[in-house]
């Protein structure tokens, strides 16, 4: 669906001008063999094609670029997250541990509000079982 029509069914349910914030999940389908149109109809037509799926979720999160600060940026900050940095993408370098505070005086995260909530998905992802070892930010 087209993100302004979203947006405008939003505005209807929660009955406001500006939205500041928005959360939403969903599957998405992946289709896991390509074939041939012919062979794809016939398959499709019995139920025979094989799809993966896959649970997404998005967050849209709108703040004031002239002030990025965050309110609650001091209990992510002492978060050490594994970050890829554009150098070391760039370079075949390796990952960077850094607490969140340090990413932001270093230029890693370019502001308060990115590093909150990239901070409160390291927390999800570790609370959900997702092992730190194996995650990496870019």
């Amino acid at each position: 669906m087209d993100t302004r029509l979203e947006m405008k069914l939003l505005q209807e349910q929660v009955k406001c001008d500006l939205i500041l914030n928005s959360a939403q999940a969903g599957c998405l389908y992946k289709k896991n063999c390509q074939l041939k149109r012919k062979v794809q109809f016939y398959f499709a037509f019995l139920g025979l094609i094989r799809c993966r799926e896959f649970q997404m979720a998005e967050i849209e999160h709108f703040y004031d670029p002239a002030d990025a600060s965050h309110s609650s940026i001091d209990s992510v900050k002492e978060l050490i997250l594994p970050f890829f940095t554009k150098d070391a993408q760039m370079g075949g370098g390796k990952l960077t541990k850094c607490s969140i505070g340090a990413a932001l005086k270093n230029e890693v995260l370019c502001n308060e509000t990115l590093a909150y909530f990239i901070g409160r998905i390291f927390l999800f992802a570790k609370a959900i079982g997702i092992d730190p070892a194996r995650m990496r930010f870019r």
